[in-house]
């Protein structure tokens, strides 16, 4: 469905937005309905977000007793970027809340932003790095936070450098997450979901895997040439996986940039769990262990000259697996790829989203 009345967003910039919208839908069903339901009807009991504009978000909606309803959720201002875009979502569940009023239950993503609140910034120094292999650079920060609660089997930070090393002053004690999209484009430092290998409290160090993509303006980039005393800030930690008590069998499904969080999720699962991990890396050079046991497989998928982020090689392997009640799937890859796995979950295997979680941890751009 398309609301032909807006202006059109650029087609990356509207492929993106779809992608991101596309998870919230999944994973936060009840934040879509809380800010969906005054543009459409009080008795709708299921919204999805079904498209975007320069003008605004289309939004669908199903009544108790079947019936689809349309409506829009106007933009204070147009977006030319993800963060604007990002940042006009905000507003409207701020909008939404403040005529709600504070009787009704708030949303999940509402309470992951209050979680949020308290999460950071912290400021932290580049204590070592290690290259693991050609691709992926172990960085270790010291004054991580000594009060950091594990939240996740995948527990991620977004991780905040500036854009020149050294200009750290934009951090501040009242700085959160959310701000960052506001900031002016030329002004706004550079940042990255990364997943934490290990954590050691008593030391205030945390373990972060980069992949080493070397394009301009990011935290990889700037990971490259990191030195000890560097600084950067961390907010989180944030999680989309926890252990599954009923799981007999896990299968994880990731690309390079999955690897972290693959490895957290394997050596924490318990000895009655089963581990299938499906990693797809350009070239056996890249090839980490990620524990040897009778409870852990790992299959290699050598994608060689291939672009990162083509093909289907970790959709296929998932496609010759056996999804039966007791397995439960994560997924950490490409935008375009996780969103053919989430729908073959979804579509061919009836999977439940509480036994599903893919993510897209990396988009390509054309």
């Amino acid at each position: 469905m398309h609301d032909e009345t807006g202006q059109r967003l650029a087609p990356e910039l509207r492929t993106h937005a779809m992608e991101v919208f596309e998870q919230l839908n999944e994973e936060h069903p009840d934040t879509v309905l809380f800010i969906s339901r005054p543009v459409l009807r009080p008795e709708v009991v299921q919204a999805s977000l079904a498209d975007v504009d320069a003008d605004g978000i289309v939004v669908s909606g199903q009544t108790e007793h079947g019936g689809t309803v349309g409506g829009r959720l106007a933009f204070d201002e147009r977006p030319s970027t993800m963060p604007a875009v990002r940042a006009q979502l905000l507003s409207i569940l701020e909008r939404t809340r403040t005529a709600a009023g504070s009787s009704v239950p708030y949303t999940s993503v509402e309470l992951e932003l209050r979680k949020a609140a308290d999460q950071g910034p912290w400021l932290v120094q580049v204590k070592r790095s290690k290259k693991l292999n050609p691709r992926l650079l172990e960085l270790t920060f010291k004054g991580a936070p000594r009060v950091f609660t594990p939240v996740g089997l995948d527990q991620s930070f977004y991780v905040v450098v500036p854009r020149e090393r050294g200009h750290t002053q934009w951090i501040t004690p009242t700085l959160r997450e959310h701000d960052l999209d506001r900031m002016p484009a030329e002004e706004r430092p550079y940042g990255a979901y990364y997943a934490v290998r290990q954590y050691r409290p008593d030391d205030g160090e945390i373990d972060l895997w980069i992949i080493l993509h070397g394009n301009e303006g990011t935290v990889s980039n700037w990971a490259r040439t990191a030195q000890p005393g560097d600084r950067a800030a961390l907010f989180g930690p944030r999680s989309s996986f926890e252990w599954p008590a009923d799981a007999r069998r896990v299968i994880l499904l990731g690309d390079e940039t999955a690897f972290a969080a693959v490895a957290a999720i394997a050596e924490s699962m318990p000895l009655s769990v089963d581990v299938e991990i499906y990693v797809e890396a350009s070239a056996a050079s890249q090839i980490i262990d990620f524990g040897r046991s009778d409870r852990v497989r790992t299959h290699w998928l050598f994608r060689g000259e291939d672009a990162p982020g083509s093909g289907s090689r970790l959709l296929d392997a998932l496609c010759a697996q056996e999804i039966d009640e007791g397995t439960h799937v994560f997924a950490a890859c490409e935008a375009t790829q996780a969103r053919a796995i989430r729908q073959y979950l979804r579509v061919n295997c009836g999977l439940p989203p509480a036994r599903r979680r893919v993510t897209a941890y990396w988009r390509w751009h054309v």
